[in-house]
């Protein structure tokens, strides 16, 4: 069934993950297009190392037909969510390849969505405060307060080549 949902939580925050999100189709496609902006060297130099700049969806990507739909989806699972109205602030993409090193961070957000793309290895997922980890599930989605700590569950070098690179799209909002 399409969009399905569970919430998590871990004392008093939420985890909300969204299951089904896009079509299929739109899964390679995603790939292609954070490889054309890594070739495009659409990257942030502050980042961790393969990170596209903070405005990907409006500067890059915004009229393609699955961004648009992800982001449609978004914002309507938002809304039903916390009947609340958001207003895009920043997205980019991750991709972890062999020299992955992601550290614990918050955002500057009030919501951050993570879309999971590509990942052969559910198990490296997003560890939330180093006190537990939410399965990367392709396809799915989840969002929580931005300024909880989390990180990439960053996998083993040995696991990681050209076809097991983990992608993931994050997407941050404020309430208005």
């Amino acid at each position: 069934k399409m969009n399905d949902y569970s919430v998590l939580k871990l004392n008093d925050k939420k985890f909300y993950k969204f299951f089904n999100m896009c079509p299929l189709s739109y899964k390679e496609k995603f790939v292609k297009d954070a490889h054309k902006l890594i070739e495009e060297n659409y990257t942030s130099p502050k980042s961790p190392p393969i990170q596209t700049l903070n405005q990907t969806y409006l500067e890059k990507t915004s009229g393609l037909e699955h961004w648009d739909f992800l982001y449609n989806c978004i914002k309507e699972k938002l809304l039903k969510t916390f009947n609340l109205n958001f207003k895009y602030k920043t997205s980019w993409i991750n991709i972890s390849t062999e020299n992955n090193d992601y550290k614990f961070h918050s955002h500057d957000s009030d919501i951050t969505c993570i879309y999971y793309v590509k990942n052969n290895y559910p198990v490296f997922g997003t560890n939330i405060e180093n006190k537990f980890i939410i399965p990367f599930e392709e396809n799915s989605l989840m969002f929580f307060d931005g300024s909880i700590k989390h990180s990439i569950e960053n996998m083993p070098k040995e696991l990681l080549d050209s076809d097991n690179y983990r992608y993931t799209i994050v997407f941050d909002f404020d309430y208005y």
